[in-house]
């Protein structure tokens, strides 16, 4: 439910993969969906 709050509220969502938000929504479009911690730290633009 939290995930339609944040984008139901025009808010950024960046996520750990899960099956069933990469089946509902596009993926750097509608929100962003991390595979690795580094991967997550990449798309934070933070060190």
């Amino acid at each position: 439910m939290r995930v339609f709050d944040i984008l139901g509220s025009w808010g950024f969502l960046l996520s750990n993969y899960k099956e069933e938000l990469v089946e509902y929504f596009d993926d750097r479009v509608d929100i962003a969906v991390f595979y690795s911690m580094e991967e997550a730290v990449e798309l934070t633009g933070t060190i």
